[in-house]
């Protein structure tokens, strides 16, 4: 562990530092990050299907011509994992749709059938079936979550949550979206498990205001960036050593923090200011970094 004393010898103790800096990137592997998106978990949609319907609300479809939706809300409302060959028809009842002017099909009333003789004066028409899609945190439109789970289990991935909290898996942003829904203002930081101290992680921690930088690298453009905000800066994004963002403040968040949410830094060490989501040493040093922000912009 090392500490960087800003007010002395600056650019000295940087050199220094920079020839120690590790290839931690290899060292963790390649990772995307994932932003929070307010969208995702399960979404109602509404697909729309061409059945025979009579005057009473009932009506079937062909078997062979129904969409895949269709299909797979057959299976889940039977009860089977696939169809049986020998049934030709599904028949239902439908109802009007409250806030739209169409017909819905009630999924509860499906029947497998070898004929529709006993549905009589049908005519073609357009009806409607609700289906139960996922949005992936990517914004991906999903079948079911199931399917998404089996995905994400063999992609690296670092997932942003709604507070900020960054987690190594989606099941671990699942879990601690599940605690935030239960005990938004007393979450139970046991819920991730991440278990290793800032003290076991090689950083550099920045004397002057806190800040833990995952190296050399880290803290020499933290500091350029510090001194003029246009630093690194290229056709309005920010160009560093890790790569290309929109922003330093959202380069430090995917290539410092991920670092440190990628050792398995325990969630009650991660004190993240709210405002540029800089990690630091203790929440006193952010609760001054966060003051001296507010101080500043009130002069101005």
């Amino acid at each position: 562990m090392e500490q960087a004393n800003l007010n002395v010898n600056e650019q000295r103790q940087l050199a220094l530092l920079l020839g120690s800096v590790k290839e931690t990137d290899k060292e963790l592997g390649v990772f995307a990050f994932i932003p929070y998106n307010q969208k995702w978990g399960n979404n109602k949609i509404y697909g729309s299907v061409s059945a025979f319907v009579n005057k009473q609300g009932k009506g079937y479809i062909k078997l062979k011509n129904s969409f895949g939706y269709i299909s797979r809300a057959v299976v889940k409302a039977i009860g089977a994992e696939k169809f049986d060959d020998n049934y030709d028809f599904v028949t239902f009842s439908v109802r009007p749709q409250e806030d739209n002017n169409w017909n819905v099909i009630d999924q509860a009333t499906f029947q497998l059938s070898n004929n529709h003789t006993g549905l009589s004066d049908c005519q073609e028409q357009t009806v409607f079936i609700e289906i139960t899609t996922f949005v992936a945190p990517e914004n991906q439109i999903w079948i079911e979550e199931s399917y998404y789970e089996e995905y994400a289990r063999d992609i690296s991935a670092i997932y942003e949550c709604s507070d900020g909290t960054l987690t190594r898996s989606y099941a671990e942003f699942k879990s601690w979206e599940k605690e935030l829904s239960i005990r938004p203002n007393n979450p139970n930081y046991d819920v991730l498990p991440n278990d290793v101290s800032i003290s076991d992680i090689e950083h550099y921690e920045v004397a002057s205001d806190g800040t833990l930088w995952r190296d050399a690298s880290l803290l020499q453009e933290y500091l350029g960036w510090r001194k003029n905000p246009s630093y690194n800066y290229v056709n309005g994004y920010y160009c560093g050593v890790y790569g290309v963002a929109n922003s330093f403040l959202e380069y430090a968040k995917i290539h410092n923090a991920s670092y440190f949410i990628l050792q398995g830094l325990r969630r009650a060490e991660q004190f993240i200011d709210p405002i540029n989501n800089f990690l630091f040493v203790s929440q006193s040093r952010v609760d001054e970094y966060v003051k001296s922000i507010k101080s500043f912009q009130k002069i101005i």
